[in-house]
C-alpha cells in the first residue's frame, strides 16, 4: 500500500505496477486526503473510521527482501514482530485526527515483545476506548487463533479509562470493568494487562516493587528461530552432525514434555536466530509462550532437548558464566 511514498508513480510501467499490485491511498481517496496525504499529520486528511482484520503472518513467514523492506519502512517493528503490526502503523496515518480506529488482531498482541514499540506509541499519543477479549470465543474456524479488537480514537488524553468487554461464544458480556490507560505507561514493555483493575493493579505493583524477578537469578530468552521450519525441521531422524532433538510449545505441559520426534538441523551459519548452544544443552526450564488463562505451563529439562521459538528458555546464570550470547 506504501511502496510508492515519495515516488511519482506516473513514471512506474504499467507491468511493475500489475506485479507489485501497488496501492495509491492519496489517489484512489483523493476527496479523503485533499487536505495532506496519508504521511502527513494533517487534522483534515484520512478516514473518519478505519476498520479490518489485517493479515497475521509471523516473520518467519516473510520473505528476507520484504523483512528488510518492512523493517525499514516502519518504525514500530522490531524483534519477532508480525505482519498485522505494519498494518496498524499504517492504519493510525490514514485515520483522521479525532477519529476512530479498531482492528482485531491475536490476542497475545496485548503483552508480547513484539508489540512492546506500537503499544507504547498507541498509549502516549492516542485514547483507547474499549478492548474486547475474545479469547474465550473461536472466531475463525479454520484458524487456531486467540484474538482481541481495539477502538483507538486518534485523539490524546481524551479520557483515562479504557473500557473492557468479554466475548463468550455467540455475544459479548455488557461493560465488564474497565482499567487505566495511565497504569499501562508504568508497565516496561507497556502491556495491555486486561487483569490491571482498580483492586489488582495496587497489589501488582506493591510485588513488582519489593520482590525479586525471575531475570535477576535466570537468564530468560526465546528459543530458536530457523526462518525456515520445512527445510530445518523433520520428523525422521537423519543421524547427520547437525541433528537436535526439538520441541515446541505445544510440546510442554504442566510437569511433562511429550517429544513428538521432531529434530532440527542446527547449522548456526544458515539460521534466522539460532541464540546459543549452550541455552539448550544445561539444564534448564522451559515455559510456553502462550499458556491460556488456566495458568502457566511449564517444566524442567535435563536431556539437552533444543526448542522452537514458541518456548522460553529459562537457564541459571551460573550455566552461562563465560558464555557468547547470540539473541
Amino acid at each position: 500500500g506504501d511502496y510508492y511514498d515519495g515516488k511519482d508513480i506516473s513514471t512506474i510501467s504499467d507491468e511493475e505496477i500489475r506485479k507489485i499490485n501497488a496501492f495509491d491511498w492519496e489517489k484512489e481517496f483523493s476527496e479523503v486526503f485533499k487536505g495532506g496525504t496519508s504521511t502527513e499529520a494533517s487534522a483534515k486528511a484520512g478516514f473518519d473510521a478505519v476498520i479490518g482484520n489485517p493479515p497475521y503472518v509471523n516473520v518467519e513467514n516473510i520473505l528476507q527482501t520484504e523483512r528488510v523492506y518492512l523493517l525499514n519502512k516502519y518504525k514500530y517493528l522490531h524483534g519477532r514482530f508480525d505482519l498485522f503490526v505494519a498494518f496498524i502503523e499504517k492504519a493510525l496515518t490514514i485515520t483522521k485526527e479525532r477519529e476512530y480506529l479498531s482492528f482485531i488482531v491475536p490476542y497475545p498482541f496485548l503483552y508480547e515483545k513484539y508489540g512492546n514499540s506500537i503499544r507504547k506509541y498507541i498509549v502516549e499519543n492516542f485514547t483507547i476506548l474499549q478492548i474486547i477479549d475474545l479469547s474465550n470465543v473461536k472466531i475463525f474456524l479454520n484458524a487456531n487463533v486467540k484474538n482481541t479488537i481495539f477502538v483507538i480514537r486518534k485523539q490524546k488524553n481524551i479520557s483515562d479509562t479504557i473500557k473492557i468487554l468479554v466475548g463468550e461464544k455467540e455475544k459479548i458480556k455488557p461493560l465488564t470493568y474497565s482499567i487505566s490507560q495511565k497504569t499501562i505507561s508504568e508497565h516496561s514493555n507497556f502491556a495491555y494487562r486486561l487483569e490491571l483493575n482498580s483492586t489488582t493493579y495496587p497489589i501488582i505493583a506493591k510485588m513488582e516493587k519489593q520482590q525479586y524477578r525471575i531475570g535477576d537469578f535466570y537468564y530468560v530468552n526465546w528459543g530458536c528461530r530457523t526462518g525456515n521450519i520445512k527445510k530445518y525441521v523433520h520428523k525422521e531422524k537423519m543421524n547427520n552432525k547437525y541433528e537436535k532433538p526439538m520441541v515446541n510449545g505445544k510440546n510442554v505441559q504442566r510437569y511433562q514434555i511429550t517429544f513428538t520426534n521432531d529434530y532440527l538441523d542446527y547449522i548456526v551459519e544458515e539460521l534466522y536466530n539460532p541464540m546459543f548452544p549452550e541455552l539448550f544443552e544445561h539444564s534448564k526450564i522451559f515455559v510456553p509462550d502462550i499458556s491460556g488463562k488456566n495458568g502457566i505451563r511449564a517444566m524442567w529439562d535435563n536431556s539437552g532437548l533444543y526448542a522452537e521459538h514458541t518456548l522460553s528458555i529459562l537457564i541459571h546464570k551460573n550455566h552461562l558464566n563465560g558464555v557468547k550470547r547470540n539473541g
